[in-house]
């Protein structure tokens, strides 16, 4: 029969240890019917034949723990056991219960990292401290808030869809607790996410390209460095951290091998001679590609300056970089399937709103079209 038992594992020394054994039912293993059982160490320990009052103290307290122990894992075996509602987890830590519904999830590097910054930036809201029964509308609601106003390490604001992910983790957390009868309602169903951003991407066609390529700029991690991203598609945050141990020669190829920062893959990008010439001389293997390159607003405000001072009005930023890769890889390959496996992506959806620019410039050429008739 299903159930717990506290028992004392005995040692050598006069010590014994406590552990809780459950038993699980039993099956047939071929042919014979083997007991299911698993244990779980308690960290107390006594003294088999105690020789003084301190020991026998000792004896006491810790038997005490142990029981009190037993008695709450025991509830929340049979509770379990049996579907019952348990009063005991309203108790329990709000972070350990994220932890373990994320494990149960079994999810993939990409959908994990997405949990764990959550989890970072609930711990930054309100700390580790809190059980189930301190969450509430408020917290939800003030969450959404807080990510409203946070930003990332690099001092950019989270993005939109950022928010909108990070919250719709909680969502799932709070709607699972509600379903477990863990708290009375599902607190984050009358919160609205904001809407997420729909202006137009951004992206550089070839003439523009050879527009900055022809016009001059003093520093190298902002001119070679963005036009590299212009002739390879990588992420910003994944070129400033390139080395030359990532850049590989195999008969007549040259690519770049590296783990996206972004989505923990690993991932091989072709070097086109455009994209070479932006790299410069070889140097150590362990030597930074682009050295000193990092993330700012003034580098923004540097990559803005020298995209007035060649002619271009669009509003650039450091990943228009991979925009412009990727719109111009479709427009002359047509070849969504290539195009997607170039950047990285692992769902098609992704690799869609390049495609839609790429034939956005369809109509653009059409309105150049001489008019013939009148």
């Amino acid at each position: 029969m299903a159930g717990v038992k506290l028992r004392i594992q005995k040692r050598d020394n006069n010590k014994g240890h406590y552990y809780l054994e459950y038993y699980l039912g039993s099956k047939m293993i071929n042919g014979k019917q083997v007991t299911q059982r698993k244990r779980e160490g308690l960290s107390l320990d006594i003294y088999l034949k105690p020789k003084n009052n301190i020991e026998r103290d000792h004896n006491k307290k810790n038997k005490n723990f142990a029981e009190a122990i037993y008695r709450e894992r025991e509830y929340d075996f049979m509770t379990s056991t049996h579907n019952l509602p348990n009063k005991n987890k309203g108790n329990k830590n709000f972070t350990d219960y994220f932890l373990e519904f994320v494990k149960k999830k079994n999810l993939s590097d990409k959908g994990l990292k997405a949990y764990t910054l959550t989890l970072n930036y609930l711990i930054k809201y309100k700390g580790k401290g809190l059980t189930i029964k301190d969450i509430d509308y408020a917290y939800c609601r003030d969450f959404l808030s807080y990510l409203l106003n946070s930003s990332k390490t690099n001092g950019e604001k989270l993005s939109t869809s950022s928010i909108v992910a990070y919250f719709n983790k909680l969502r799932l957390i709070i709607k699972e607790l509600n379903k477990e009868g863990l708290i009375p309602v599902d607190y984050c169903k009358d919160i609205k996410s904001p809407k997420l951003d729909t202006k137009p991407r951004v992206w550089l066609t070839q003439d523009e390209i050879t527009l900055l390529v022809n016009t001059p700029y003093h520093l190298r991690n902002i001119k070679e460095l963005f036009l590299f991203m212009c002739f390879t598609s990588i992420r910003h945050s994944d070129v400033i951290k390139l080395k030359w141990k990532n850049v590989v020669k195999e008969g007549d190829n040259d690519f770049i091998k590296f783990q996206q920062q972004k989505t923990g893959e690993y991932l091989i990008t072709p070097l086109t001679e455009d994209a070479k010439k932006m790299m410069g001389e070889r140097k150590g293997d362990e030597d930074l590609i682009f050295e000193g390159a990092k993330y700012s607003a003034n580098n923004n405000e540097h990559l803005k300056k020298w995209a007035y001072l060649s002619g271009i009005k669009k509003k650039l930023t450091f990943h228009t970089g991979r925009h412009t890769f990727a719109t111009n890889l479709y427009i002359q390959t047509k070849d969504a399937k290539a195009t997607s496996k170039w950047l990285g992506h692992t769902s098609a959806k992704s690799t869609e709103v390049y495609i839609h620019l790429a034939e956005q410039t369809l109509f653009e050429k059409a309105k150049e079209l001489k008019q013939i008739i009148d």
